[in-house]
């Protein structure tokens, strides 16, 4: 799966890669932020909490990454920004 360089990528803290993650990924998951009731800079702060989720997990020698990276990232960011926008809602 080509998507794995992502991940080696992250775990080789290799810049092209992160460049290349935030340039294909990062307006997508703006615009649901956004579209969700969060900021542009709410947006950020996901993204960037996701990507170390991923960091940390993937450093798991057990890790596989099973789908695409997209479809990964996109998960998680959608699972913390419930969190998140759950908890300003208390």
């Amino acid at each position: 799966m080509k998507d794995k360089i992502y991940i080696e990528g992250l775990l080789r803290h290799d810049k092209k890669i992160l460049e290349n993650i935030y340039k294909n990924f990062s307006k997508r998951i703006e615009i649901h932020i956004v579209k969700n009731g969060g900021t542009v800079e709410d947006a950020r702060d996901t993204f960037q909490d996701a990507l170390m989720v991923i960091y940390n997990k993937s450093q798991s020698k057990d890790f596989e990454l099973t789908s695409q990276f997209y479809t990964y990232l996109f998960g998680i960011v959608r699972f913390i920004w419930i969190r998140k926008s759950q908890r300003s809602h208390h």
